[in-house]
């Protein structure tokens, strides 16, 4: 599950020091309090429907509503995509329990009278609908993201990892109970692209990675890099 993902990497988080690192990882851990500066990985496509009733003829339910026929850029845009701020242990549940299904997310009242403009009769009811794999690319694309961070890391470094034959992680529980004394500020998530710096500037005594601090290191990107491929 994501969450063994997330606790590795929330133990990383803390040994590196990196503020922008720890919030990254806080925020798919525990979600993100709001729908402003979400990494784009967790803007997904959406589809527009609408329970529309027509006097004299009835109800009719989950009518899929043009919205390009809307006219406005800005409102076109905000209503075809979902903006998902859930944390992403809520995320695999959800696409775990949903099978093939989707996730519904209720319009606010402004856009009532934009689809009021596209339909014939009175707009009841209003909603996004996003596919179950939609949310689950989410969690894919984190770990994909999690594993280009930790790549870099080891580029950075120029520590020779073959990440090809890296045996299987060990228990986590020895993860926790292992100290590793790194101090650094290795990458700026900002909208969701991992970049590292030059780690070799600003990691150790006098610009230099002492071997025990590197061999510690290793065990660390031996550990998340073998999860992310078991999971993957």
């Amino acid at each position: 599950p994501i969450s063994s993902i997330l606790l590795k990497a929330q133990v990383i988080a803390s040994k590196l020091g990196n503020d922008d690192f720890a919030a990254w990882i806080k925020n798919e851990q525990c979600g993100y309090p709001n729908a402003e500066n979400l990494p784009e990985y967790r803007i997904v496509p959406a589809s527009v429907k609408a329970d529309v009733s027509i006097p004299f003829c009835g109800l009719y339910q989950g009518i899929s509503i043009p919205v390009d026929a809307i006219g406005n850029d800005v409102v076109v845009d905000c209503m075809s995509h979902v903006r998902v701020v859930q944390s992403l242990v809520e995320l695999e549940m959800l696409c775990d329990n949903s099978g093939k299904g989707s996730m519904i997310i209720q319009l606010p009242s402004f856009a009532y009278s934009q689809i009021a403009g596209v339909v014939t009769g009175n707009v009841e009811r209003a909603y996004q609908e996003s596919s179950s794999s939609s949310i689950r690319n989410v969690v894919n694309v984190f770990k994909s993201k999690l594993l280009e961070f930790f790549l870099q890391l080891n580029q950075e470094l120029d520590m020779g990892l073959d990440f090809s034959t890296i045996e299987s992680a060990q228990k986590i529980s020895q993860m926790m109970n292992n100290t590793y004394n790194i101090n650094a500020a290795i990458a700026n998530i900002g909208d969701g692209t991992v970049n590292a710096p030059n780690v070799t500037n600003i990691i150790g005594d006098n610009n230099m990675v002492s071997a025990s601090s590197v061999s510690e290191l290793k065990n660390i990107l031996r550990e998340i890099k073998s999860l992310l491929d078991t999971q993957n």
